[in-house]
């Protein structure tokens, strides 16, 4: 695996990604480099004075401040830090180029590099040219003992290289496994006692033919365990639910699967907004 980048400001959420990005860096060994954007045109954030770091000088003091008290002396004396004189979602996409994981805050109103799901973490989501984990920051631990990871499946490509990753991720901590592959019944008219629908009993059958099928040609050596799930209902609603607890959430970028679609704008970015815990949307590099 290539580096680890993660966008850094002095928010909270910046914080929390700022700690997952260095544990995720120790996990697989790779290096860890905390970008902050900074820029005399871009310090109006609705603010009645002007951040304290307005040079080079000073941004890339006040980077090194922050990442020392966030995550301590050791782990920041591993970390390569850089302050770019720009804004927050240029300097994040560039240094995502040859980066493996791209790691934001969900929000953040601190520094210069404001991160917002909405502004520069929706534009991580829809440009980045890597995998973005998406942090928010208070938010609890998932279970104790074992952890666990919950990963969406629709059938299509992309879910099954987030299926993929999942696994790899759960064998780096040693963690259960939870793959969530949500289904919809199938409308076929309306008549003027209310909506018809097929028989929803093959479309249940059908996706979880398709999930057992896709397990079972994936790589599930070390996993603590693995549970199949194949619920009625919105996809993202599902995975939003069955993330209540756990560790982790991953989710493809894209997907064209005949039950459950998985589109960044409606799944991805739902559970970005809304997961109870950090979110991983894949993205092939």
């Amino acid at each position: 695996m290539k580096r680890i980048v993660v966008g850094v400001d002095s928010s909270p959420e910046a914080a929390a990604a700022l700690r997952w990005a260095c544990r995720e860096g120790r996990l697989r060994d790779v290096e860890v480099v905390a970008v902050m954007a900074w820029g005399y045109l871009d310090q109006y954030r609705g603010l009645s004075q002007f951040e304290p770091y307005a040079d080079q000088t000073s941004a890339s003091a006040a980077l090194e401040r922050f990442t020392r008290d966030t995550v301590g002396p050791d782990d920041a004396a591993r970390l390569q830090l850089h302050a770019v004189d720009g804004f927050a979602s240029g300097a994040l996409l560039e240094a995502a180029e040859d980066a493996a994981l791209l790691v934001v805050g969900a929000r953040g109103a601190g520094g210069f590099a404001a991160l917002r799901l909405g502004s520069v973490s929706r534009q991580c989501l829809h440009h980045s040219p890597c995998p973005v984990t998406i942090v928010r920051a208070g938010q609890p631990p998932g279970t104790t003992g074992v952890e666990h990871i919950v990963v969406g499946f629709d059938g299509s490509e992309s879910s099954h290289e987030a299926l993929a990753w999942a696994l790899d991720e759960a064998r780096l901590r040693s963690a259960r496994v939870t793959v969530v592959h949500a289904w919809t019944p199938a409308i076929v008219g309306s008549h003027p006692y209310g909506v018809a629908a097929l028989d929803p009993l093959p479309i249940e059958s059908a996706a979880r033919r398709a999930l057992d099928a896709a397990i079972s040609n994936a790589d599930t050596s070390d996993i603590p365990g693995i549970r199949a799930v194949t619920p009625c209902g919105p996809p993202a609603r599902a995975l939003v639910e069955y993330a209540d607890g756990a560790d982790l959430l991953v989710v493809g970028s894209r997907g064209a699967g005949p039950l459950a679609r998985l589109v960044l704008g409606s799944v991805a970015d739902h559970v970005a907004h809304h997961a109870p815990c950090p979110v991983v949307v894949y993205r092939r590099q």
